[in-house]
């Protein structure tokens, strides 16, 4: 039984992975600071006897000399995540998503397994590339983006192995829910105002589905000996979708939802691509878990939680 530490292990992504790992058999340690006050999320798995938590800062390098010898396997997920947040805090962002790991990567011993999660927020952008896959030039516009990938060249350029996924745009539920990705708010718009406004329409993105992300974590671990070195896109290839066209989708599951294109708007998230995730899928894995499952299930969990505040859309 591996001892798995998991930084951020209670936030949106880390919810899900940490009960993906449990029931996979692993022992899971989360090490979270509770920034959101999302202790109700992770409350449930102290009933398993394989799950640990310590309530702590990623950046806390004495904690951190004091955790990370004890696990066979590192996860860094604790990140000030998405433009605007990032933009709000840009000290919190560089020293969470950017020194913490290189500190992190720094005290971990090269026989400890490492599977870093980067975004593919760097496609596309400036190299104005719209096939994309691993070769592509990462130029990131946010700081977001550019903490996140300073963090993957200071893994990959530190003489230990690591597996390295550069994450599409994420959906689906998780007891830590976030309403601010693209994808959940499309569906909370659609729920509430019955209609989506888009700017930029046409701009391709690439998804993913939470518990499919979870699931590679789990696959990078299980063949860390062939994977290690790498990187990889962890996306759908079915999910390469324009705003539009996804917007479109979920008026099909939304009746009388209508669709608004506003030209007056700039999108300030410029990415517009198309990735491969070929790479990924010849290394084992491939994520199938559609776009329809995703809107359907996204529909359910905004509706109960709509039920409980009618006037929640955030």
């Amino acid at each position: 039984m591996e001892k798995v530490l998991i930084t951020g292990g209670a936030g949106y992504l880390g919810n899900v992975l940490s009960r993906h790992l449990l029931q996979e058999g692993y022992e899971v340690t989360c090490l979270d600071n509770l920034i959101y006050r999302q202790d109700y999320s992770i409350f449930p798995l102290a009933a398993h006897s394989q799950f640990h938590f310590i309530y702590g800062d990623a950046r806390d390098e004495r904690l951190l000399k004091e955790v990370v010898p004890k696990h066979d396997v590192i996860i860094p997920l604790a990140a000030i995540v998405g433009a605007p947040a990032c933009d709000a805090r840009p000290f919190d962002t560089k020293t969470v998503n950017q020194d913490a790991i290189v500190t992190l990567n720094e005290m971990r011993s090269s026989q400890q397994k490492l599977v870093f999660p980067n975004t593919n927020s760097g496609y596309g952008t400036k190299s104005g590339d719209y096939h994309c896959d691993e070769k592509t030039p990462l130029e990131p516009v946010s700081l977001y983006g550019v903490t996140k990938c300073a963090a993957e060249k200071a893994i990959r350029e530190s003489g230990k192995d690591a597996v390295v996924f550069r994450l599409a745009s994420v959906f689906g539920v998780s007891p830590r829910m976030r309403l601010d990705l693209s994808f959940h708010k499309m569906v909370v718009d659609a729920l509430t105002n019955k209609a989506i406004v888009l700017s930029e329409g046409n701009y391709t993105r690439n998804y993913i589905y939470i518990g499919d992300i979870a699931k590679a974590f789990t696959h990078a671990l299980d063949h860390y000996g062939e994977m290690k070195g790498n990187v990889y896109n962890l996306g759908s290839d079915a999910a390469n979708i324009s705003k539009a066209n996804l917007a479109r989708k979920v008026a099909e599951h939304v009746p009388r939802t209508e669709i608004y294109e506003n030209g007056n708007e700039k999108d300030q998230d410029v990415r517009n691509y198309l990735v491969s995730n070929d790479k990924l899928r010849k290394a084992g894995f491939e994520a199938r878990t559609s776009l329809d499952h995703g809107i359907q299930e996204v529909i359910k969990g905004v509706s109960i939680m709509l039920r409980n505040n009618p006037h929640r859309n955030v």
